[in-house]
Order: structure tokens, then sequence, then C-alpha cells
């Protein structure tokens, strides 16, 4: 049986690589940060809330904007990448990031943090049990977690990653990771995986709804484009189902 522990290596070469050969790091959008915000505000920015954990921070990109909005925060953010971390750590008031693995419940004390964000990590995970677990560990009671993910019960990601699955299979897991198409850890977990994990670690859903950030070009020559109108198709066939949306937008309360 295959492993469901995250194989860093493969975390590391893909982002190391990306900042090596200087790419554009892909930022996240206005549009998709003031959703977020909005969403999570009385998780963020709410009074008495001080230490805020980015998990899987990568260059610290929404963090730092959550201390433009609530400047309340002291944020700490953790990545495996090493290069990740070196650009994060950028002299940003109140901001500090460090490499670490997030499936180390000694990475931080018992009760650490107030609030903990996971904006699109716990996919690089294929079981995201020991994540959420140590979230609930390093959170203090009352604290807020955040989580902006992939939608795993949407159709579209579910072939998406099948057909990631099936070019392993024929090109091996390493072309998946030099074509950067992906890393074989990536696994797009469900709403109900979602919704399980948090009740069994002791969290109360306090918010919780399915949203599609989308581009607004097609172009039938890009796979993205496909991609984008079968998303399209999937928001007007299950408008309001845990199936329309590709993204998942959660925040909950630990008990």
């Amino acid at each position: 049986m295959e492993s469901t522990n995250q194989n860093k290596d493969w975390e590391i070469q893909l982002f190391d690589k990306v900042i090596d050969e200087d790419e554009k790091y892909e930022q996240y959008s206005e549009d998709f940060f003031s959703y977020l915000s909005d969403a999570a505000k009385d998780a963020l920015g709410g009074k008495g809330l001080k230490k805020v954990l980015e998990a899987g921070c990568g260059t610290g990109a929404i963090g730092k904007r959550l201390l433009r909005k609530f400047k309340n925060l002291n944020v700490v953010g953790v990545d495996i990448s090493p290069n990740m971390v070196r650009l994060a750590n950028d002299g940003t008031r109140s901001y500090k990031a460090i490499n670490g693995n997030l499936e180390d419940e000694k990475l931080f004390a018992v009760g650490y943090f107030d609030a903990i964000l996971c904006g699109f990590i716990l996919h690089h995970f294929p079981s995201c049990k020991k994540i959420v677990s140590n979230c609930a560990r390093w959170l203090k009671k009352g604290g807020y977690i955040v989580i902006a993910e992939p939608n795993g019960s949407s159709p579209v990601n579910k072939l998406s990653k099948a057909a990631r699955h099936g070019l392993e299979g024929i090109f091996g897991k390493e072309w998946v990771i030099k074509k950067r198409l992906a890393t074989p850890n990536e696994t797009d977990h469900t709403v109900d995986t979602y919704r399980k994990l948090l009740e069994q670690n002791g969290f109360e859903i306090v918010f919780l709804r399915t949203e599609h950030f989308g581009s607004q070009k097609i172009s039938l020559r890009s796979i993205g484009s496909l991609k984008e109108i079968g998303y399209r198709l999937c928001n007007k066939a299950f408008k309001g189902d845990k199936r329309s949306g590709s993204s998942i937008i959660i925040v909950a309360r630990k008990n």
C-alpha cells in the first residue's frame, strides 16, 4: 500500500526549481484574497487574535496581505522549500517565515496560535489527516482554522487528477514534476473529507462554501480553458451543491 505521508523531496524539487530559474511564483488574485479575507474576517481580524500561522507559506503572499488588512496580527509562515522561505523573509514587518515540516507535531508548541491559515497547501499531502490534527494541537481553544483548497468533490478536479495519474503511469512521476504539472503528492480532498477531519479534531465549522475563481478568457487551444469551461458547466448543473466550484473555503473554530 502506498504511503499517505508527503514525499518532501518532490515538493522541494518543484518549488525550489521554480525560484532558482527566476520564474514568477504564482500570486493569488486580489479578487480571491478579497473574498477570502471577507469570509475569514472574524477568524483573522477578530479582537484578541494576534498570532497567525500561514501553513505552506511559499513567498508569503497571503500572510503579507493579511498584515496589510489586519494591523494587529503577527504572522509566522512555514514552508518545506528553503528558497521560498528565503524570499518570504523580505523584511516585512510582523512577518517571519521558517523552513519546516507540517507533519511534525513538535514544530510548534501546544496552543501557540490564535488562527491558522491553510491557503492551498493541504492538497499537497496525499492525506491531510496529520496536518489537521497538528493544527488542532497548535491552536488555542476558541482559535480558528481557515482552509482554502481545490474542491476534491468537483467532477472537473477529479477528472484532472485522473489524467495526471495517467501521465505519471506513462512517463513517470519525475516527468510530471519536470513539466511542472504538479507533484505526485497532490490530492484534491473532498468536502466530506474536510468536514469529517475537522469534526474529529474538535472543530465546529462556522463557514463553508464552494467557489470558482476562474479566468474570464477562454481559448480552445488551452487545456486551462477546457477546465474553465468544465467548471462553468458544473456551476450551472450543480449550483449550490458540493460538486460546484473549483475551490472550497472553510472557517472552523476549535472547541
